[in-house]
C-alpha cells in the first residue's frame, strides 16, 4: 500500500462513522471495490474523515486486509496526512497496519486509561487470549489491574471477558487475521471495543462445521440470530481440549449480547449480509437486523458498554447468565464462569 494516485476515482470516506452507521460504511467500501476493474487500484480519499468509532475503525482495516490479501488488489490512501483525524488514527497505529510509514508530528505518550492502538490477531494466538485481553483490560483501566475485588474491578473484568470471547470466536471460525481496537470515552463515560476480520464469517463456520442444527437454506442473517442463542455455536457439537470441555460452548456472543443490554450500551454482529445491532444506550426496544446488499467480508462484533453501569463483572454475568437460563436452578452460583 501507498499513497499516490491511480488512474481510478477514488471513494472519498465519510467524516464520522458511529455504529449505527456501520450498515452505511460496508456499502460504501463493497459498492466501490465492486466497481473499480481489478486491474486497477482503490483509492481511498480520507480528506474528510474525522470521527469513527473503533467499529468502523475495524471494518476499514479489516476491509483493506481483505482486499490486499484475499483478491490481490493495490491499494492506495489519499490527503491522509490533511485529515482531521491524521493524528489519532496514528496513535491508534492504523497506517502502521496498512505499511505506511508516515511521519508524525507529535509525542507519542503512554496510552494507558485511554486506548487499546490496532493490534493484529493471527491464527496461532489461542494459547495468548488471556494474556492478550488481560493487556488490553489493564491498559483500559490500569487502575483496576492490581486488584482481586470484583467490587473494585468491574469494567476490568467486563473487558476480559469480553475481549476473550470476541477472540476466541474469531480463531474458531474465521480462518483469518483479525483486528482489535478499544477506547475509552471519559466525556461519555463509555468504552468502546470492537474485533473484525476478513474470513469465511459465521454462516461459513456453520456451514463447514455441519453441527446438527444446520441447515443449508440458512441465511448469514439466519446463522447470525442461531449464533446469539445460548448454547449455540457452529463446534458446540465438537469434543477437544481446551481446558473447557468442549471447543465452544455457544454462550460467549449471547453473554456479551446480554452484558451490553445491562450496561445500556450497543452490540453489533455483522457477518458478510448479515447484520444486527441491539442498541440500549438509545433505548431501542427492539434490536436492527438486516440483510445488507453489500457484505462485510469478514466477521464484525463492537461493543459498546457504559462504565457507570460496570460495578461488579460477576453480578452482570451472573444476570446475564440467569436470564440465559445457563445457570443451574439448584445451586444458582455454580458454574458461574463455565461456559
Amino acid at each position: 500500500m501507498n499513497t499516490p494516485a491511480s488512474s481510478s476515482l477514488p471513494l472519498r470516506l465519510p467524516a464520522v462513522v458511529y455504529d449505527s452507521g456501520l450498515p452505511f460504511l460496508f456499502n460504501a467500501l463493497g459498492s466501490y471495490a465492486a466497481q473499480v476493474p481489478k486491474s486497477e487500484s482503490l483509492v481511498l480519499d480520507m480528506q474528510s474523515v474525522r470521527f469513527y468509532t473503533p467499529g468502523a475503525i475495524a471494518t476499514l482495516i479489516a476491509t483493506i486486509q481483505y482486499w490486499q490479501t484475499r483478491q490481490q488488489r493495490e491499494i492506495h490512501l489519499l490527503n491522509s496526512e490533511s485529515a482531521p483525524a491524521y493524528s489519532y488514527w496514528q496513535r491508534m497505529d492504523f497506517f502502521a497496519q496498512c505499511g505506511l510509514a508516515l511521519p508524525e508530528i507529535f509525542t507519542r505518550r503512554d496510552p494507558s486509561g485511554r486506548f487499546v492502538s490496532i493490534k493484529r490477531i493471527s491464527g496461532d494466538a489461542s494459547g495468548r487470549v488471556d494474556a492478550i485481553a488481560e493487556e488490553i483490560a489493564a491498559c483500559l483501566f490500569p487502575s483496576q489491574a492490581k486488584f482481586d475485588d470484583p467490587e473494585k474491578t468491574g469494567p476490568y473484568d467486563l473487558v476480559v471477558y469480553a475481549t476473550t470471547e470476541l477472540i476466541n470466536n474469531v480463531l474458531q471460525h474465521a480462518h483469518s487475521g483479525a483486528f482489535i481496537i478499544a477506547q475509552v470515552y471519559p466525556k461519555q463515560n463509555a468504552v468502546r471495543l470492537a474485533i473484525a476480520d476478513f474470513g469465511i464469517g459465521i454462516r461459513g463456520s456453520f456451514e463447514e462445521a455441519k453441527p446438527p442444527f444446520w441447515n443449508a437454506v440458512m441465511d448469514d442473517l439466519d446463522t447470525i440470530q442461531l449464533a446469539l442463542k445460548p448454547e449455540i455455536s457452529s463446534k458446540t457439537h465438537v469434543s477437544r481440549a481446551w481446558g473447557m470441555g468442549a471447543i465452544n460452548a455457544g454462550v460467549g456472543l449471547s453473554i456479551v449480547k446480554e452484558l451490553a443490554r445491562d450496561t445500556e450500551g450497543i452490540f453489533t454482529l455483522a457477518s458478510h449480509f448479515g447484520f444486527h445491532q441491539s442498541n440500549h444506550f438509545e433505548q431501542y426496544e427492539c434490536p436492527t437486523e438486516l440483510r445488507l446488499p453489500i457484505p462485510f467480508p469478514g466477521t464484525l462484533c463492537a461493543l459498546q458498554v457504559s462504565k457507570l453501569k460496570l460495578i461488579n463483572n460477576q453480578l452482570l454475568l451472573r444476570n446475564a447468565k440467569q436470564r440465559l437460563r445457563l445457570l443451574d436452578k439448584t445451586h444458582p452460583f455454580n458454574n458461574l464462569f463455565e461456559p
